[in-house]
């Protein structure tokens, strides 16, 4: 069974750079620069983020969560 995702992809006209923290490991992960943002988010709270089509974060939503992207 295929998991059902809807996925968000925002083109940008200038690179951009994000740096995302894991609250709960405290572990960084800091792109390098890069000129699209995809996000997938998938039924069972699970997300994954892509940029320049490479993934660089992933992890799981409970209910309330907010996935920020600076």
């Amino acid at each position: 069974m295929t998991k059902k995702k809807k996925t968000i992809t925002i083109n940008l006209n200038a690179p951009f750079k994000i740096t995302a923290t894991d609250d709960y490991t405290g572990k960084t992960i800091s792109s390098k620069r890069a000129s699209e943002l995809r996000v997938e988010l998938y039924k069972n709270d699970e997300f994954h983020v892509f940029l320049d089509g490479l993934e660089v974060l992933d992890g799981c939503m409970a209910y309330g969560d907010t996935l920020t992207i600076n």
